[in-house]
């Protein structure tokens, strides 16, 4: 897969699993006893919180995030996003292969400098134009002329649907100004979500995570791409 445009400050993929879990069952040692993890990964483990209806812990060496809920199951990774597909495939194939599994998601996250707030503005306006609102989209592009960042209006929050036509799920990417990346930076998440209808076991949602697997990763790195591009050509102007 090709480089992005512009180089995230933050970006994370997460891979979900919806079912019945006991969270308190997928601690650390569970992982490692099962040829998951290795023992010295289980005892370097960051635990967050172990209970009955949520589990969350970061194996440090490669930078996974395993959180387990009642009904949610997800790895996720910022960089070694392989690391995590064989983690939750493993999982799954050769420990669990009879657990239902409900639905499947696939998703990305990244925030990124859009180079300044007026490039940033531009890419809003392109996206949510202020004068499609009336009276509020002239306050705002008034508002707009005093260049003070603190006070610059726009889009706030923006998503796009795609449902697939066989009913099997949808894309959505959503768009807003990033809070970590205050004034400058975009937040783009794009949410790869899979139904599956009556329920599967868990060797069957692992086949279809394969099948979609390299598709889905290259969805989300062109909705993503395509507006850094937009702002690489906002800076420009």
């Amino acid at each position: 897969m090709s480089r992005l445009t512009i180089q995230p400050e933050v970006e994370d993929t997460t891979i979900v699993f919806l079912g019945s879990f006991g969270p308190d069952q997928f601690q650390p040692h569970w992982f490692s006893a099962n040829d998951l993890i290795g023992e010295a990964e289980a005892k370097q483990a960051q635990i967050d919180v172990v209970s009955r209806v949520a589990t969350r812990f970061r194996i440090t060496t490669n930078d996974i995030t395993v959180m387990v809920e009642e009904n949610r199951f997800s790895v996720s990774a910022p960089v070694f996003v392989e690391s995590a597909f064989d983690l939750i495939l493993n999982t799954f194939e050769r420990v669990l292969p009879g657990q239902n599994i409900s639905a499947l998601g696939i998703n990305r996250t990244v925030h990124f400098d859009a180079g300044s707030n007026d490039s940033r503005t531009r890419v809003g306006k392109r996206l949510a134009p202020p004068q499609e609102w009336g009276s509020l989209g002239d306050l705002i592009l008034k508002d707009n002329e005093s260049g003070d960042p603190t006070k610059t209006g726009g889009m706030v929050s923006l998503s796009m649907r795609r449902t697939r036509s066989d009913s099997s799920g949808s894309v959505t990417a959503r768009i807003e100004p990033s809070v970590r990346l205050p004034f400058t930076g975009i937040f783009l998440s794009i949410n790869d979500h899979f139904d599956i209808k009556d329920s599967m076991n868990a060797k069957a949602a692992c086949f279809m995570l394969r099948e979609q697997w390299e598709g889905s990763r290259g969805l989300a790195h062109s909705i993503i791409e395509h507006i850094m591009v937009m702002c690489k050509e906002e800076r420009r102007l």
